[in-house]
């Protein structure tokens, strides 16, 4: 168009030279000739900028074509990567299904190891004073060492509460607590009536499937200030225990259940005491340990060890290391 425009401005400036175009009489030659100049030139620039016009509107409507085609392109490209989000989204969310199968898979297996059955001996010490405390029994297998087979215990200084009765509250509310734990309980004795020697509840004990034995006592002493809990198992140099595996587990589990029940009560921790010089203990053939859980002798001690909620506290102290030595905490 550009040429176009160009030759026609050529054409008319050739022709207003040679005369062809009338003029106005009035202009004089030159004059016409500057006119017809003018014109042309005035043409010619007209021609330009429509050519510049059309030429911004083709390339405006190329820029938008391009543009819509790179639109296409680029919605194409994002519907494939939502596509492929989706799908990496699918994937990860069957990958994370399989996870959660497997990790609920762990679960359920984890919790059937915690409900594997395990059974606990708990045995209330002494009995009613219609014992016959001149009883006699072997201290150990095959000894001729005798010691007296009953034993009904202590009271409490300030409460009067009677020792059989005390251990017998605290096992039976361990009882409850080990059963609702998932775990069998055997009980040497469920009542006040029950008249057993050490020896005797060691052997009822060996002869159920019980995997260890704690028997409860309440300590006493002259010293009314003495305070706080101990536990006794035997020692490696016990003349009646040769499983030194049976040994070390008694000592474990003395340390364990010590320190839980004392930290659930608050009770002065006293330590673990090896003692061989008790019958119940030496017959064990299964981990066992003695656990004196206060002094009745002394008034803070036994006080607290009278109160029904203090109990309770204590049973689940006991629980709490029970749980820890079997790996369930």
């Amino acid at each position: 168009m550009k040429k176009k425009k160009f030759a026609a401005f050529l054409t008319a400036l050739a022709v207003g030279l040679s005369g062809a175009v009338t003029a106005d009489a009035m202009l004089s030659e030159d004059e016409q000739k500057a006119a017809y100049i003018e014109k042309a030139v005035r043409e010619a620039l007209e021609a330009e900028t429509e050519t510049d016009i059309e030429g911004n509107v083709e390339s405006d409507n190329e820029t938008v074509a391009d543009t819509e085609a790179v639109t296409e392109s680029q919605m194409e490209e994002t519907t494939e990567e939502v596509s492929e989000a989706e799908t990496e989204t699918e994937t990860e969310t069957e990958t994370q299904s399989e996870t959660e199968a497997v990790s609920e898979e762990e679960q359920t297996e984890n919790a059937e190891s915690q409900t594997e059955k395990i059974m606990v001996a708990i045995d209330a010490s002494h009995q009613g004073a219609d014992a016959d405390l001149t009883e006699e029994e072997p201290v150990g297998p095959g000894s001729e060492t005798m010691i007296k087979g009953f034993s009904e215990g202590i009271s409490g200084t300030a409460t009067g509460l009677e020792e059989n009765e005390l251990n017998l509250e605290v096992a039976t509310k361990l009882k409850d607590i080990l059963e609702e734990r998932g775990y069998e309980v055997f009980m040497t004795r469920e009542d006040a009536d029950t008249q057993l020697s050490e020896v005797e509840r060691a052997e009822l004990v060996n002869a159920s499937d019980a995997q260890i034995l704690i028997s409860l006592h309440a300590n006493g002493g002259d010293d009314s200030s003495e305070r706080g809990a101990c536990a006794q198992a035997p020692s490696y140099e016990n003349p009646y225990i040769t499983d030194t595996d049976l040994v070390k587990k008694s000592n474990a589990l003395g340390d364990i259940v010590l320190q839980a029940y004392c930290d659930k009560t608050g009770l002065t921790d006293k330590g673990l005491y090896n003692i061989d010089s008790r019958a119940q203990i030496n017959w064990s053939k299964i981990p066992v340990i003695v656990l004196e859980m206060g002094f009745m002798s002394n008034t803070e001690d036994d006080t607290y060890m009278a109160e029904d909620t203090n109990q309770q506290k204590m049973a689940e102290g006991i629980a709490d290391g029970i749980d820890l030595y079997f790996g369930r905490s």
